[in-house]
């Protein structure tokens, strides 16, 4: 190629050219073998995967040696870094790779490239490397001259792969000079396959036949065998082509080796389809011994990879010729392959008549499973006509072709765009209201590690963002990685960033998915977000990054370096698997999605058990005409339980959830009558619907308690119990017990009995109840929740139902103590019933810090602890969900054992009782200021929340509390030290998130700040026993941002110098900024208010909140809170706008209702202590609580509701127990629940923004009780009438703060008037005189109580008039 491409603008070879060729495995004779991770040559005359470094001229030219042969890279330099780099994302931590070139200086004397630019003049020497970004290490530097030189190193990889990316670096000059470079490779080493067959690529197959296809609803997988056949082949892949489909094609070597089969095999592979594996000829192996079938298998994986020039092409699938499968499977799992099931067949062997083969596809192409038709094997005409009208007909009528379940997807990027070329690259503009109109263009004005990004300007909802159309992209089912680069322009008001996704299903309804949230965004930096989500089935979908929808920020924001790749399949590490670890079988709930490769590996390590997490439910096994079939994400987790011998959980026979209407209709679709002709359907109908699928499942699997059949156990009814007391039974109002009460709990457990364990159970496990029927509830820890549901079960075993088993849900977070899941399993150990701990998770609370991670692995250490204490009452744990993205809890934080990349957490360390890493301290802190002046250590501020304490060195305690600022942090550190000496000091370390050591600054005894950056400075106050700090640290700090700190003490005395801290040394704990405190002040009552829902006077003197935090929804009730205080006791009266009332939910907070949270004495603890609480009061005064004790709960409060013009009041009293009292401060917050139709639409609370103060008392309110201050005027006096001479004017006393008589005096000027008598001045009324006019008359009023105090107030004045 003569032409030279401009500099910079080369372009990259396509993935398939020789010039990128990737993942090429070489045999080395030693057992490993030398992978090619990239490659370049430029003999295609490009620069393959590696792209332009720096501004360098590159130029690939013909080798301008006299004995030179083919194409070289010139690259003209004027700095180190300039040239060409890789791509990102092909180095993996611990994997060492060897580096190789070729590399010299142009020779002055040879031949310039006629075509090309001027020669560069040259030096005699230079030094050429790799340099691996970002540590810049170098890798191989060489001294070359101007013979080639072959430049070698090693580098064993740390970092992020998204970041690891090397150059080529070389030694700076005098002025810009030419180097050339040839054959790049970057290899790396690992075993080699079996008998050095590189396996077919299937991630952990297994030996039953697949079947399903990707996606939900109505999707079908095309699979074709016999071809490549010249005859219809070719035709086929047109027609794929045209509709945009990709198919699996189950290929025969001889057809390959035929006159044209290589060439359509290639051209099967370049349009993307996925090949299968189906022998080298005809031949029915079903006889065969291994031996001779991995021959042949082996044999056609060679013809396969020769014809395509591929050594690693993938071949992920085996099927077997004509169905006769003998020991393929076992040999095609062993060479990497998953066997392809032969079903949903056209029979177009026997026939090519165009009207059967149609009929015949129509009816095998069944909602979510593949469909087998024949390219090859003779003529195949028909099946193609077939093909063509039966997918046209489907694609019109909504279905989606994919592919079969387990298809390893392509990894690497599918979508990158960096902005460079100065287009949005298919982003576009995603408006958040139909009212928005702001700005996304790419600019110039800041770029991540580049020149352009894409600007958000002008937004006028948090909704504005940049979105992606990923319609025939992204595919259902496939797991994908999301990166970015982001920040805030200076200036602007930073907040969390959201990667959503709005997706339409093919009946039009449409889904929003928030994929996941990132804080830490900032304005002085960028920042690196990146996720992990798996593509759900959709007609249509957009890919969209937002911020977060409850946070109000609209600021203009920049993005960059947007990539979205299939990730390499992670490699499950070699650890003790947690089944191992215990005396109960441990279980995970699962979707077919864990069935196959990395997930299933995981899965089969450490569980032994597993539980279908949705497609037991009801409503999953009744098509839309309410026909009984076994849904087939059912059927997957039966044969993958089956096949690797896992026990299957089932969930849930009847719940009033997820249930079809139907049940619940009579034929006209109207509600079932509670009469006896509705109980009757009703019965009916449970019974049909509990046999109905005993026997589907009996059927398929043999009967319970057989080899054959995994299922052991099921949830007969789910969560029946209700959260509040407000019923005497304690059970959940629903439609099942609307029709038929609790009788429906005792019918399912006798039908479950009767058909699990009786008719459709194994002869020989009839004596031993094969299937163990469990009832199953949420929120088992909670006290009065217990008290309910240990009735209920008490009552179901003295009527002899049949219940095995008591599940615990155990849906907690770390602020829930172990003890009480520890007391609930005791709570039911003296019952005839085993128990089961049925969904287990533990979220961490947002941010997910490691601080938090390693808490977390200390819960599930102790949690675990109390299981294998109680293993003996264990039928199970089962822990729901494999990883924290795939948790419905995600959202509250990293809630189970393995992260998205199957790796453990520690929480599975320790779960299986290994060494946990030292714990991590942790503070929030609040937004603030303290101003250092002489009141700096006493002020209030730092009253109003608890310290964080330590040891001092010479005894005593050490106390610190902060505040932050945009640029400052302020530090208060209270030390008990009560011999001074000069060398007394406190130090405290500031670093970023990610600091080591951090910037230290020390604060003298004498107020003296050293060490740190400048503009610090502190305030010191001398007290009897010790010293106060007050200081400021300089810092940009934002809202949302962690922190690295730590607070340490030194104390001098004659034996020595001593130093305690917060944190173990050398150790930093972690910060997290949040809003500012929210803050009221209590007024005392000089009475205490009647709690009737009425306002009494009293109220008066109340000061009021509003619970503006948007927290769920938008929009919603809102209150304003009033709050008083009179002996121990905190009064609420909170008056709600909401203009439709609906208390119809079955689940208290889904009802309109006001929530109160009190924290006695203000611990900010975290986690409930005993004494806090969280009380729930209905707009029609139906009171429940959350978390710990409800009768002691229940004890302290009372309550009353009304009616209001446009909403409802709620008013409570609530027992502070030895907490209260004048000064006292108290953790508070007040929460709206906002209902419609049955659901929770909208939260709104006064304090904490996060929505979790139902778990953590962290981010409350801090409200003080303010003394009363005796007899006061809350309201002035006002003058009353026509001030005119001649005319009678009346004084109004106003509101006074106690019951009070009056006493009056008329002011004229100021000053008494003159006269006397009632209506001269010192009565209710005052007549005007004459000699008022012209002057300003006021009255004073004097109260007196009943005890003789009194006091006075003056009313504004009013001007006499003629």
């Amino acid at each position: 190629m003569a032409a030279l491409l401009a500099a910079g603008a080369l372009a990259a070879a396509p993935a398939s050219a020789t010039a990128a060729s990737t993942s090429t495995s070489t045999p080395t004779g030693t057992g490993t073998s030398a992978t090619t991770v990239t490659a370049v040559d430029f003999e295609d005359g490009t620069t393959g995967t590696w792209t332009p470094s720096g501004n360098a001229g590159l130029d690939v030219v013909p080798d301008p040696a006299p004995d030179g042969a083919g194409k070289v890279l010139a690259i003209t330099r004027a700095a180190d870094y300039e040239g060409i780099q890789s791509p990102t994302g092909i180095f993996e931590p611990g994997s060492t790779y060897t580096f190789s070139m070729r590399a010299r200086l142009p020779d002055p004397s040879e031949p310039a490239d006629p075509t090309g630019p001027a020669p560069t003049p040259a030096p005699t020497t230079a030094d050429v490397r790799f340099v691996m970004k970002p540590s810049y290490a170098w890798i191989g530097n060489t001294t070359i001259g101007t013979d080639w030189t072959t430049v070698t190193g090693t580098y064993t990889a740390d970092g992020d792969p998204a970041e690891l990316q090397a150059y080529l670096g070389s030694t700076d000059q005098d002025a810009p000079y030419t180097i050339l470079v040839d054959d790049i490779m970057v290899t790396t080493s690992g075993p080699d396959a079996p008998d050095d067959v590189v396996p077919g690529g299937a991630i952990n197959p297994t030996p039953t036949p697949a079947y399903l296809a990707e996606g939900s609803g109505d999707v079908s997988a095309l699979t074709f065998d016999d071809g490549p056949n010249p005859g219809t082949t070719p035709a086929l892949l047109d027609f794929l082509a045209e509709h945009e489909i990709k198919a699996v094609f189950c290929v025969i070597g001889q057809n390959i080796q035929a006159d044209g089969g290589a060439a359509i095999l290639r051209r099967i592979v370049a349009d993307g389809h996925v090949l299968c594996n189906h022998s080298t000829g005809y031949a029915d192996m079903g006889s065969w011994t291994a031996e001779q079938v991995r021959t042949d298998l082996v044999a056609n994986l060679g013809i396969i990879r020769d014809a395509l020039g591929d050594p690693d092409q993938k071949v992920p699938f085996w099927r077997a010729p004509n169905g006769s499968w003998g020991v393929t499977p076992e040999v095609a799992v062993e060479l990497g392959m998953q066997p392809l099931a032969v079903r949903n067949t056209i029979a177009d062997w026997e026939t090519q008549d165009v009207g059967t083969l149609t009929a015949n596809l129509r009816a095998a192409m069944v909602p979510g499973e593949l469909v087998l038709a024949h390219d090859g094997g003779g003529d195949r005409s028909g099946t193609l006509a077939a093909v063509r009208t039966v997918v046209t007909e489907r694609l019109a009528d909504g279905w989606e072709l994919t592919l079969p379940q387990g298809t390893p997807p392509a990894t690497g990027p599918v979508i990158s765009t960096d902005f460079e070329d100065g287009t949005l690259g298919g982003w576009e503009p995603r408006e958040g209201t139909d009212a928005s109109d702001f700005s996304l263009a790419v600019t110039e004005s800041d770029a991540h590690d580049s020149t352009r990004s894409a600007a958000l300007t002008g937004r006028d909802a948090t909704g504005d963002g940049i979105g992606r159309d990923v319609t025939g992209v992204l595919r259902a089912g496939v797991a994908y990685g999301v990166s970015a680069w982001v920040r805030y322009p200076e200036g602007q008001t930073p907040g969390d960033i959201w990667l959503s996704l709005a997706s339409t299903a093919a009946d039009g309804a449409q889904t929003f998915a928030t994929l996941d949230q990132f804080d830490g965004i900032t304005s002085t930096g960028w920042t690196r977000v990146a996720t992990t989500f798996t593509m759900p089935a959709h007609e249509s979908a957009l890919l969209y990054f937002e911020t977060a929808y409850n946070g109000g920020v609209t600021s203009d924001w920049l993005i960059d370096d947007i990539v979205v790749s299939v990730p390499e399949p992670p490699l499950i590490e070699d650890l003790t698997g947690i089944k191992e670890t215990t005396d109960f079988p441990v279980g995970v709930a699962i979707d077919s999605r864990e069935t196959s490769g990395a997930a299933a590996e995981l899965v089969n390590r450490h569980f032994g058990q597993i539980t279908p997490e949705n497609h037991m439910k009801p409503e999953a096994w009744y098509d839309a005409d309410g026909t009984l079939r076994r849904h087939p994400e059912a059927t997957a987790l039966m044969d993958f339980a089956q096949a690797h011998d896992q026990r299957v959980y089932g969930h849930v026979l009847a719940w009033h959830s997820q249930t079809p209407d139907w049940f619940f209709q009579d034929d006209a679709g109207e509600p079932l009558a509670a009469d006896e002709a509705g109980r009757t359907v009703l019965r009916e109908r449970l019974r049909a619907h509990v046999f109905g699928i005993a026997e589907n499942l009996s059927t398929d699997y043999g009967p319970f308690g057989s080899d054959t059949n995994p299922l052991v156990a099921f949830d007969v009814v789910n969560e029946v119990v209700s959260d509040g007391g407000e019923h005497p039974d304690g059970l959940r109002r629903s439609e099942w017990f609307r029709i038929l009460g609790e009788e429906f709990i005792d019918l399912a457990f006798r039908y479950a009995d009767e058909a699990f364990n009786e008719t459709y159970a194994a002869p020989s496990a009839g004596a031993d109840r094969p299937v163990t029927l469990f009832i199953n509830d949420y929120n088992t820890e909670q006290g009065g929740k217990q008290d309910r549901y240990r009735a209920l079960v008490e009552r179901l075993l003295e009527r002899g139902v049949p219940v095995d088993g008591v599940g615990h849900q155990f849906h907690v977070s770390l602020a829930m103590p172990v003890g009480a899941l520890e007391a609930a399993i005791e709570r039911f150990a003296d019952l005839p019933v085993t128990q089961a701990v049925t969904e287990l998770d533990v979220t961490t609370g947002t941010p997910v810090t490691e601080a938090r991670l390693i808490d977390q692995g200390y819960y599930f250490r102790d949690a675990f602890d109390v299981f294998r204490a109680h293993a003996a009452d264990l039928f199970c744990v089962t822990a729901w969900g494999l990883t924290d993205g795939r948790s419905w809890r995600v959202d509250s934080g990293a809630p189970l054992l393995f992260d998205d990349q199957y790796q453990a957490k520690p929480a599975y360390y320790g779960a299986v009782g290994a060494e946990l890493p030292a714990r991590l301290r942790t503070a929030n802190v609040f937004a603030g200021d303290v101003p250092l002046d002489g009141a700096a250590t006493a002020s209030p501020v730092w009253d109003r929340l608890p310290r964080h304490t330590f040891d001092a060195p010479g005894g005593g305690e050490a106390a610190f509390q902060l505040r932050w600022a945009p640029d400052h942090l302020t530090a208060s550190v209270a030390v008990d030290d009560a011999d001074p000496a000069p060398d007394d000091a406190v130090t405290l370390v500031l670093g970023g998130a990610e600091a080591g050591a951090g910037t230290a600054y020390v604060v003298g005894r004498d107020g003296s700040v050293t060490g740190g950056a400048e503009g610090a400075d502190a305030v010191v106050t001398e007290r009897e026993g010790g010293y106060d700090v007050v200081v400021h640290l300089p810092a940009a700090l934002e809202e949302g941002a962690t922190v690295a700190f730590d607070a340490r003490v030194t104390s001098v005395d004659g034996t020595g110098s001593r130093t305690t801290g917060w944190n173990s040394p050398g150790a930093l704990g972690t910060l997290t900024l949040v809003e500012e405190l929210s803050y009221l002040e209590v007024a005392e009552a000089a009475q205490a208010p009647v709690v009737d829902g009425e306002v009494d006077d009293v109220w008066a003197s109340a000061g009021a909140v509003t619970t503006t935090k948007e927290i769920e929804g938008s929009g919603g009730a809102v209150a304003t809170v009033r709050t008083l205080w009179h002996e121990g006791a905190l009064f609420v009266l909170a008056d709600v706008a909401d203009p439709v009332v609906d208390v119809s939910g079955s689940d208290p907070w889904v009802q309109d209702s006001v929530e109160i949270y009190v924290d006695g004495g203000n611990a900010k603890n975290g986690g409930y202590r005993a004494d806090d609480t969280q009380i729930r009061v209905s707009a029609q005064n139906a009171v429940s609580f959350g978390t710990g004790d409800e009768a002691a709960q229940r004890a302290r409060v009372a309550s009353a509701t009304t009616p209001t013009d446009g909403g409802y009041r709620v008013e409570a009293s609530v027992d502070l127990l030895s907490y209260g009292g004048p000064g006292t401060f108290h953790g508070l917050d007040f929460q709206v629940n906002d209902a419609a139709d049955g659901a929770r639409t909208a939260v709104r609370n006064w304090a904490d923004p996060t929505g979790a103060g139902y778990q953590s008392t962290a981010r409350w309110g801090v409200g003080r009780l303010v003394a009363d201050p005796g007899l006061t005027s809350l309201t002035p006096p006002v003058v009353e009438g026509r001030p005119a001479k001649g005319r009678m004017l009346t004084a109004d006393p106003g509101t006074w703060s106690q019951e009070a008589t009056f006493a009056y005096r008329w002011l004229q000027d100021g000053e008494p008037v003159r006269g006397g008598g009632k209506s001269s001045g010192h009565g209710a009324t005052y007549k005007v005189k004459p000699w008022d006019v012209g002057h300003e008359l006021s009255v004073e009023v004097t109260a007196r109580t009943a005890d003789g105090t009194t006091a006075s107030a003056t009313s504004d004045p009013v001007a006499v008039r003629r």
